[in-house]
Formats: C-alpha cells, sequence, structure tokens
C-alpha cells in the first residue's frame, strides 16, 4: 500500500488537474464568445464596395463563410438563400433547456437562428444525462443555461445566444418574451404551460409546444396564423393525477429527442416562412409502435379567457394570475406530497426502524409497480402494486396469518400492517383501501422509501452528488478494522462498492479524475487503484483493487466491485455514520 505522503502528493496533483481541465473549458467557451464578437465587428468593418444596399457580391446578404456553412440547407429548392435569410434574422427563445429544449437548441443553433435565448433555473443532474444530450458530466452541478449556451456556441459561434439564468414566472415574462419573434415551450408542467401560452397571446408570439412522457410524445403551434392557443383547447386543466412528470412516471431517452428535433423544425419553419406549420392540428408520438399521426384540432374559440372575441386576460391581470393554484401544481419541479391520511394512521421511517429493531411481528408492503420493486426494495416486504391491492387482499391475509403463527400472536390484529411507496402518496392511497376493506390498523410509512434512505439506511441507494458526477453506491458490509492492526487478508473488511459503468465510462478513459464528496475525494491511480479520500476528518479513507479488469476502452465490465478495503486513519463504528453517505 503507498504511504500517506505518497498519496496525498497524488490528491494535490489531481486536484490541480481537474482544476485546470475546468478552467480550459472555461477559456475555450470564451474564446468562441471573443471570435464571434470579433467576426460580427470585421463583417461590420467590410468597405462599402464590398455590398451593394447591403448584399453581398452574390446579389443576396450572405456572406462566403455562411453560404460554406448552410450550403446543404442552401441546395433545397423549397429553403434555399430566402429561407436562411430569414432565418438569419430571426430570433427564438426556448424555454426550458431539459430534454426537449437540449435537440432543440442544438438545431437550431446549428442550423443559423440569429439569436437564440434559453431560459432556466435548474442545475445539471446525472440522471439527466440519458435524454438531457445538450449537457455533459463536466457541467454537473453547474446552471443547465450556461451548459447549454456553451454547447449552442461551440457548434455556432456566429448566433448570439442569450442566457436567462432564471424560472419563467409572471414578474418577468413579459419582459423576457417581448424580445424574440417566436417561442418554443419545452417545459414540463402544466403552470408553465398556461402561462407560456397567456404570455404568447398579450405579446402576439407564435408558440411551439411540445411534450414527451414515457413512450410517447405530441407536438403543436399554438397562437398563430390565426389558429387557437392552448387556452382554446384546454380552458381548465385536467387533474394533478393526470399531470406527470418524467421524474415520476419515468421516459425513454430518445423520446423528447424525437419531439425536440421537431419542435426546432417547426420554430425553423415559421422562422424562414417556409412549409405548412402544425397551427390547427396536433403531432402524436408513438416511441413502440414506431408510428406518427397528425390529427386536426379545433379552431380558436370564441369563449376564450387569453384570445376570445371577449378575452378578459389583460397584463395586469396576467402579472397578478396565481398559475400554480389554477392547475394544482407547482411550477418547480419538486415531487407532489400528499396529505391524505391523519397522523395516527402515518409512521415515519425511523419509526418504522424501530418496529425492525424491537421485533415487532409486523408486514410491509411495498405497493410500488413491479418493476420498481426489482430496482430497490427494503427486506422482507410484500410487493403488491397499488392497481391490484383491492383483488389481492386475500394474499395480504394470508401473509398476516404466516406472521401470526410464526410469532404466535393471539390473533391476527397483533400483527402491524405497514405501507410503503416511493415518496409515500401511494402508499396513503393504499391505506385509505386497506382501511375501508377492514384492515384498520394499516399506516403508511410518511416520504416512503425516499425518506427511508435519507433518514435511516443510506445503503438502500446513496447518491453522491458533486461538481463532476454522481455514484450508486450500494454498501452490503460496514465493519471497521482499525489500521494499526495487521490481518491476513481474509479477515480484511468486507465492504463492497458498485459503480454504475456508464458514469464511470469518461472517469476511467481520462485514467485520473476526480470526484469531490464533500470534503473528500475519490480518485482512480495509473496503478489501477481507486482511493476514497475525506481527508483525514474521522471519515473513511480506503485505498482497494479492483475486483474485475477494464477494456480498452477504460470501461469497467458488468459487475465491478471493489474489495479489500483497508482503513488508513483511525475510524471506529458503523460506516454509514460517516459524511461519505450523507454527501448527498
Amino acid at each position: 500500500m503507498e504511504s500517506n505522503g505518497g498519496v496525498d502528493e497524488s490528491s494535490l496533483l489531481l486536484r490541480e488537474l481537474q482544476s485546470l481541465k475546468t478552467s480550459k473549458r472555461d477559456i475555450e467557451a470564451r474564446i468562441s464568445v471573443i471570435e464571434a464578437q470579433l467576426q460580427q465587428i470585421q463583417s461590420n468593418q467590410k468597405p462599402s464596395s464590398d455590398c451593394s444596399n447591403g448584399s453581398s457580391d452574390f446579389g443576396h446578404e450572405l456572406t462566403p463563410d455562411m453560404i460554406y456553412r448552410y450550403s446543404r440547407q442552401l441546395l433545397l429548392p423549397s429553403f434555399g438563400v430566402q429561407g436562411q435569410s430569414n432565418l438569419l434574422k430571426s430570433s427564438i427563445l426556448v424555454i426550458g433547456a431539459g430534454g426537449l429544449g437540449s435537440p432543440a437548441l442544438l438545431y437550431l443553433a446549428a442550423c443559423g437562428v440569429g439569436r437564440l435565448g434559453m431560459v432556466d433555473h435548474d442545475v445539471v443532474e446525472l440522471n439527466n444525462l440519458h435524454r438531457q444530450i445538450i449537457h455533459g458530466e463536466a457541467y454537473i452541478g453547474r446552471s443547465k443555461v450556461e451548459s447549454a449556451a456553451a454547447a449552442c456556441r461551440s457548434i455556432n459561434s456566429t448566433v448570439e445566444v442569450v442566457e436567462h439564468r432564471e424560472a419563467l414566472r409572471t414578474s418577468n415574462a413579459l419582459e423576457i418574451v417581448s424580445k424574440y419573434d417566436i417561442v418554443v415551450d419545452a417545459t414540463d408542467n402544466a403552470p408553465s404551460r398556461y402561462l407560456i401560452n397567456d404570455c404568447c397571446v398579450l405579446l402576439g408570439k407564435p408558440l411551439v409546444s411540445g411534450a414527451a412522457l414515457g413512450l410517447e410524445g405530441q407536438l403543436a403551434v399554438y397562437n398563430y396564423n390565426g389558429g387557437p392557443c392552448y387556452r382554446c383547447l384546454f380552458p381548465t386543466p385536467p387533474p394533478t393525477s393526470a399531470c406527470q412528470r418524467c421524474s415520476d412516471s419515468g421516459v425513454l431517452g430518445v423520446v423528447p429527442g424525437v419531439i425536440g428535433c421537431l419542435q426546432a423544425l417547426e420554430a425553423i419553419k415559421l422562422a424562414s416562412l417556409v412549409g405548412e406549420s402544425l397551427s390547427g392540428r396536433m403531432l402524436l408520438f408513438d416511441a413502440l409502435s414506431a408510428r406518427i399521426r397528425i390529427v386536426k384540432i379545433r379552431g380558436r374559440s370564441s369563449q376564450c379567457e387569453a384570445c376570445g372575441e371577449n378575452a378578459t386576460l389583460t397584463r395586469q391581470q396576467f402579472q397578478q394570475f396565481d398559475y400554480e393554484n389554477f392547475t394544482h401544481s407547482p411550477l418547480s419541479a419538486a415531487p407532489l406530497m400528499l396529505k391524505l391520511l391523519t397522523p395516527d394512521s402515518r409512521i415515519s421511517s425511523k419509526e418504522y426502524n424501530n418496529v425492525i429493531k424491537n421485533g415487532s411481528p409486523h408486514v410491509l408492503v411495498d405497493v410500488r409497480p413491479s418493476h420498481h420493486y426489482k430496482i430497490v426494495s427494503l427486506p422482507k416486504s410484500l410487493n403488491i402494486p397499488l392497481a391490484s391491492l383491492e383483488s389481492r387482499l386475500p394474499e395480504l391475509s394470508s401473509e398476516l396469518k404466516s406472521v401470526q403463527e410464526s410469532n404466535e400472536t393471539p390473533n391476527d390484529s397483533d400483527v402491524g400492517i405497514y405501507v410503503v411507496c416511493r415518496r409515500g402518496n401511494d402508499s396513503q392511497r393504499a391505506v385509505q383501501l386497506l382501511h375501508r376493506m377492514g384492515f384498520t390498523s394499516a399506516k403508511d410509512i410518511v416520504g416512503g422509501l425516499e425518506s427511508w434512505a435519507h433518514d435511516v439506511d443510506h445503503r438502500t441507494c446513496i447518491i453522491i452528488t458533486n461538481q463532476k458526477m454522481k455514484m450508486n453506491i450500494g454498501i452490503t458490509k460496514s465493519s471497521i478494522i482499525p489500521p494499526s492492526e495487521t490481518i491476513a487478508d481474509s479477515h480484511l473488511t468486507d465492504l463492497l462498492i458498485s459503480f454504475d459503468p456508464n458514469v464511470m465510462k469518461k472517469a476511467l478513459a481520462d485514467l485520473l479524475v476526480s470526484f469531490y464528496l464533500m470534503a473528500g475525494r475519490l480518485d482512480r491511480a495509473e496503478s489501477g487503484r481507486i482511493v476514497i479520500n475525506c481527508n483525514g476528518e474521522g471519515v473513511l479513507f480506503v485505498e482497494a483493487e479492483l475486483d474485475s479488469s477494464l477494456d480498452d476502452l477504460g470501461e469497467f465490465t458488468p459487475s465491478p466491485k471493489l474489495h479489500r478495503l483497508t482503513p488508513t486513519v483511525d475510524c471506529s463504528g458503523n460506516i454509514s455514520s460517516y459524511p461519505l453517505c450523507f454527501a448527498r
């Protein structure tokens, strides 16, 4: 094992290396901006002999560089020089730099929009990257707008990219949207859709609206060429149960990519004045059947509060309107937390942990869908999805009887029933059903598995968040061996840490990559050793060798594990109590 001095020196070098890499990326992004500004200045300073009435020697406004860059588009008879010229003069605002906004922004920048604005207040997270392709691992923890702007400038430095690092609210929407010709709604919640629609109606801006969830997507153009607005079709918001987000229901990464690309296409058609828009029609995409359908939607409603003959919406009313209350859902992506039960029918995750420690006879029912249950679950839980709970009550009764007999309790009423789900919403609905069916002792676990992972057992699903990357770490045993003892290999700690190969791919390809874990870091040395260094602040500091080999691309084989972990500072107690497991 390396000495502490060697490890400290290596850590310092790796930290400096990562800092230099970050500085390099920032400098490259700044260079792109300056080059674009310089090119614009030089273009404006060309002698008048090169142009005539704002046109080049070619008889139009496109420069030789533009002709070369956009040549494949210019060759299209339906697009041509006029379409490109119109596009270069246009300004488009994309609201949301996520799954829909990512491909839309990339293609709008690449195709040559004159001015491209982007609005988003969120930061990049690891679980965004499978669908939000404009962002990279290097931007995890940083602003989505910052990341998206850098990507767009790197593709096309001639496009003016405008960053709005804020959430779109009634207080700023009119000012921001008024600066653009076309608006692309790439958000994922009902309040934002109504807010953006109303703002576009007030300002007379065409709106390209898209949505993607699961394996389906849809797209329409509103408030354009006499067509309907969003409120014409949906004067009242759908129930909150129908307004699901990707974080709750899931989405296949390519689905928002398809819809986002089509949003870019519709925006380009509007800006370049070519083709037939989707105004008055809606595109429906089904990924599983690879089917795209176009359906006609009803026209503008004379009764619409926003754009109808007797519309009541004014700018003042817009700025005072409560869209969250109107839709009964939040503007932010924060998960909905229901309160359907009285406190005596609920139990915290810590209280349930005491039930386990005390050995109290009970049955734990997990009401998540079976494919969710297979990802992670609590030991000895019974998986009965909420949708099938009523029909499977005999199964629950049988389990209660079995627990009663094994614990020799007088009757099954002495056996507790606890219900868990992901966040504590479906579990409340399940408890309501159980109470109606006579299982009056049933209680739900507040906050579900997320609360359990956060407050009780960090080993359930630990997500370590940092500036550069996240890792899923599952700890199967947490015994600690003091470093002062000399122990044979067979007696070393049995602590297994599994890494997601998709997460580690780039890190291993680079060989030396740091992951900041609060005060500590995780490094991979050329020797193949993984070092988790929490700087001796009373936390774990280990070295380990890989349990599986690396391929030529620096990727882990499917089930990599670290083994033979030995602390190199004096630690005691359970590893889950250390900041390594708290760095969320």
